[in-house]
């Protein structure tokens, strides 16, 4: 934790009671703490206010879930716009090769959405991939509240990846619908 000590420095320090405050995607403190020296405390500036008995929070970093989990222990609640879902795409060395226009007497316009289209397939084929290894999340476990922390964090964890997935494949099927539709 970086802490402005009195000479105007900011130095990185162990601060033990600061590790029980928890992350937030909204926290109480956004920047560093003060030494002061006439209290000889360590005191940080609330960005929000935090009620006498209320849990004050702190920013571990603009972080995805799966850095949270990882590195952490822990999945934050709530949407978290800094999730990100690596991608491991086998490619064919067929497919990296430039397939020229089959028909030149398309309007640019649509060829470009069939090109759009193309792409829109692609995604939806990669994650329908992705969806049908995640399982089918009803049938994993029937009764969460008797498994270990990890396990259950595990099973948090996947049906999170599951609700992003399962976005990202209407998001597409929309989208191929318009686009189907302009042609």
């Amino acid at each position: 934790m970086k802490v402005m000590f009195d000479d105007g420095k900011l130095r990185t320090c162990l601060i033990p009671i600061a590790g029980f405050l928890n992350h937030s995607l909204c926290p109480h403190i956004l920047h560093y703490g003060r030494v002061d020296s006439a209290t000889n405390s360590l005191k940080f500036s609330l960005s929000r206010p935090c009620c006498a008995g209320e849990q004050c929070f702190l920013s571990y970093g603009n972080l995805s879930r799966s850095h949270l989990i990882t590195f952490y222990g822990f999945v934050s609640e709530g949407d978290n716009p800094y999730d990100v879902i690596p991608l491991d795409i086998d490619i064919d060395q067929d497919d990296c090769v430039d397939r020229p226009m089959s028909n030149w007497t398309n309007h640019m316009f649509q060829v470009k959405l069939k090109t759009e289209i193309e792409v829109l397939e692609d995604l939806q084929s990669t994650f329908s991939s992705m969806m049908a290894n995640l399982g089918d999340n009803d049938t994993d476990v029937v009764n969460r509240e008797n498994l270990s922390w990890d396990v259950k964090l595990a099973l948090e964890f996947k049906d999170l990846q599951g609700k992003i997935i399962s976005s990202i494949l209407n998001s597409c099927d929309a989208g191929l619908k318009l686009l189907e539709s302009e042609l």
